[in-house]
């Protein structure tokens, strides 16, 4: 977890912040079911960059807790909305999984 949020502090919130174009909104979307101490240091993180909306998410699946935040498919065309997917390790339904490492 470390190595994720020194990626998320050092690499991703820095390139984030220095967009130049500040006419955007990035949702940063991780599961409710997060420890609260880590919830607590990514809002903390998220807060430092004025366009990023931090969700915790009950839901099961990414596709779930996505489509409250899908892209029109009126603007699908309109360049400047986009998404961007990361793969994760582990289906989301197993995120929350007694015993689980994260």
């Amino acid at each position: 977890m470390e190595t994720r949020f020194h990626l998320f502090e050092h690499l991703f919130l820095p390139s984030v912040a220095a967009q130049i174009d500040k006419d955007f909104r990035l949702i940063v979307l991780s599961s409710a079911c997060m420890p609260a101490p880590y919830q607590a240091r990514l809002s903390a993180l998220c807060k430092t960059v004025e366009q990023i909306e931090l969700v915790f998410s009950e839901s099961e699946g990414l596709q779930n807790a996505t489509r409250p935040y899908a892209i029109p498919k009126s603007l699908k065309g309109d360049s400047s909305a986009s998404t961007m997917t990361m793969p994760c390790r582990a289906p989301i339904s197993n995120a929350c999984a007694p015993g689980r490492r994260r």
